[in-house]
């Protein structure tokens, strides 16, 4: 496979993954956590960020565990050599909103 072409396949890669996450943050939320509030053993959360270069809000499917009465996530980007773009958001502006299942609260990212 040539470069160009190994590259073509990663732009259309992740279109796809940006599809799915969207699709699956939108039906999160209309159930209400029931549909995707798990994956397999691990707790999924909508994590909902402001764009650092937009400043419009993004909403993303984040695994998480909840120690004691705090909510931890672990920006891991699947492997990634490059953190995840809702970690960056982050750190441009860490007020962020949470939901799980059906309760939602505004957070400070630490």
């Amino acid at each position: 496979m040539t470069r160009a072409a190994h590259a073509a396949w990663g732009i259309r890669l992740r279109w796809l993954r940006v599809r799915l996450n969207h699709s699956y943050a939108w039906l999160y939320a209309r159930s209400g956590g029931r549909l995707g509030g798990s994956v397999g053993a691990h707790l999924v959360l909508l994590l909902t960020t402001t764009g650092r270069r937009t400043g419009i809000e993004r909403r993303t499917p984040v695994q998480y565990e909840r120690i004691g009465n705090e909510v931890v996530v672990v920006a891991a980007g699947g492997g990634s050599p490059t953190p995840p773009a809702w970690w960056l958001n982050i750190e441009a502006d860490p007020d962020v909103q949470v939901r799980t299942g059906a309760d939602v609260w505004h957070a400070q990212a630490e």
